[in-house]
């Protein structure tokens, strides 16, 4: 006889059941669910704690842009001082009080990286503001650049 035939004439061996440990018992009280529950907590609290000073340091925008859609007048004066208390709240009242002409449009302009140009408008910040030649449009324009600036401005110059 073949080795091979003779395995198959074998009985099989008779296995018995295999041994299991008892299961482990499910319980919160575990150490690792304690730190997941503190992580958890922690990124709630960071998320909440990030929303709430993102909210308060662009309340002064919201104030402005409300302001800005108040404003019923043609004269370009109303936006102008939107525009400069606007600067002055985000910059602070050193850096953007004692601005005017060439300087306060310089800093317009740095403060928005030249995302939109001001030539059109620039006449309003010098003498020609006081002057009788301010037009609706031109008006419409200086109030559109006021938005736009008070949306995209920097938070702080380097």
């Amino acid at each position: 006889m073949e080795p091979s035939k003779a395995l198959d004439t074998l009985p099989p061996p008779v296995l018995h059941p295999a041994i299991e440990p008892p299961p482990i018992e499910f319980s919160y009280a575990a150490p690792g669910w304690w730190l997941l529950l503190l992580l958890i907590i922690g990124l709630v609290y960071l998320i909440i704690k990030t929303t709430i000073h993102y909210l308060q340091q662009n309340a002064y925008k919201k104030q402005a842009l409300k302001t800005i859609k108040n404003i019923t007048s043609t004269s370009p004066e109303p936006y102008l001082t939107v525009l400069k208390n606007t600067a002055i709240q985000a910059y602070g009242r050193e850096q953007v009080a004692g601005l005017y002409g060439k300087t306060w449009i310089d800093f317009l302009d740095r403060s928005i990286n030249g995302k939109q140009s001001i030539a059109s408008i620039e006449h309003f910040f010098g003498n020609e503001l006081y002057t009788e030649t301010a037009t609706v449009k031109n008006t419409e324009e200086l109030k559109n650049y006021v938005i736009f600036w008070i949306k995209h401005h920097a938070a702080r110059l380097a």
